[in-house]
């Protein structure tokens, strides 16, 4: 009976976050990549004066991140709160499963595609939820969204300077073989993912009526 309630809310805690929404981009991604295939946008750069081409897929870990983190927001949060036990383990099933779910994603779809390696996307898909998970914890849920997509557009702009060189900040652009940007975006990742289990994301007014 206790095992039938946990599992129970633990469905309601998923509903709430409309972790089928979150599952549904991921099915979108997968059709975006086959769409876009090889496919390479220009790109202005602030520290060159030639155009940078970037794979149009790169955005994809973008947006599975975004998916991922904004998800995380609540309708029901006057609801939960009156939950006497803590909310710890849910946090981390739900997140964890759409991580899964993604990570297991992005390896098949990209391993199968050439042109951008799946070890890169999966360090950017875990280092862009790192960084919206921060942002959800400090600000809500729902404007998890704009710390990753800042941080690509500057990545982008900035990460090169005149002769091509990639600065270390700009993790996301470096090759897979980088040792560093995976420590950098796995610590991200972890440092967050270990945050938000304990805090969970900021309560933002209105949220439970969307």
């Amino acid at each position: 009976m206790i095992e039938t309630a946990a599992f129970a809310r633990l469905v309601a805690y998923s509903r709430a976050r409309k972790m089928s929404i979150a599952m549904a981009v991921t099915a979108a991604c997968a059709v975006l990549l086959f769409v876009v295939g090889n496919e390479s946008v220009s790109v202005p750069s602030l520290r060159s004066i030639d155009n940078l081409r970037f794979p149009a897929a790169t955005l994809i870990p973008l947006i599975m991140a975004i998916a991922t983190t904004m998800h995380t927001a609540c309708k029901s949060y006057e609801i939960e709160a009156t939950w006497p036990f803590k909310q710890t383990s849910y946090r981390v099933f739900h997140l964890g499963a759409l991580i899964a779910v993604n990570t297991a994603a992005l390896t098949v779809l990209f391993a199968t595609r050439a042109g951008y390696d799946f070890p890169e996307a999966v360090r950017n898909y875990l280092g862009n939820v790192g960084i919206g998970l921060l942002l959800a914890i400090c600000a809500g849920g729902g404007r998890s969204w704009m710390l990753p997509t800042a941080y690509t557009i500057a990545a982008t702009l900035l990460g090169r300077d005149q002769h091509g060189a990639l600065a270390p900040w700009a993790w996301m652009i470096q090759p897979a073989r980088n040792q560093t940007s995976w420590a950098i975006a796995i610590g991200v990742f972890a440092a967050a993912v270990g945050l938000y289990a304990v805090f969970g994301p900021r309560y933002e007014p209105g949220s439970d009526e969307v």
